[in-house]
């Protein structure tokens, strides 16, 4: 067996030696040099309605108060599909140990450890007329901050990442 053997990716193009020494994780270099995150757009995602009726019977106007109340998970979702690097020859290691470390920045950046779960509430209050009962229409939605981890190894090889962050919720509301 040759020991410079390499293979290569019909795909990408990439190449690795294929009896490569394996490094223990303590003892390997970092690769990483910088990270930088770019927030490029916020975006609102319909994740389900909720409809509450509230009647009148009495002859004069009443007012309801109520909360209006979700839990949700603030999580950081990352687009593999669409990473991109400056090189072709990237190594696998590398590629792991960078997004390791971008997700690391994300969580810094947005304030979160793994998954944080989050309760939101508001109040709300209704005029309701007399003899009149209403459907209180909830458009709940997610909030993603969307944007790009940026990272350079030191080696100069550059590598974006494209993430998403749930970092709120909302709705919108109706009657009828």
């Amino acid at each position: 067996m040759d020991k410079r053997t390499t293979a290569s990716c019909p795909k990408c193009g990439g190449t690795w030696p294929v009896f490569e020494t394996v490094v223990s994780p303590d003892t390997r270099p970092s690769v990483v040099a910088t990270m930088r995150v770019t927030e490029t757009s916020l975006v609102e995602e319909a994740i389900g309605q909720e409809v509450r009726r509230i009647g009148n019977s009495g002859p004069a106007s009443a007012v309801r108060r109520f909360k209006a109340t979700r839990r949700w998970t603030r999580h950081i979702e990352f687009d593999n599909d669409h990473t991109t690097t400056s090189s072709h020859g990237v190594k696998f290691t590398a590629l792991v140990e960078l997004k390791s470390s971008a997700e690391a920045t994300l969580r810094r950046h947005f304030g979160g450890s793994e998954e944080i779960e989050e309760k939101f509430e508001e109040e709300v209050e209704l005029s309701i007329p007399p003899y009149t009962t209403l459907e209180f229409v909830m458009d709940w939605k997610c909030i993603w901050q969307q944007g790009l981890v940026t990272g350079v190894d030191t080696t100069g090889v550059m590598i974006q990442f494209p993430f998403r962050a749930a970092v709120g919720l909302t709705f919108d509301q109706s009657t009828r």
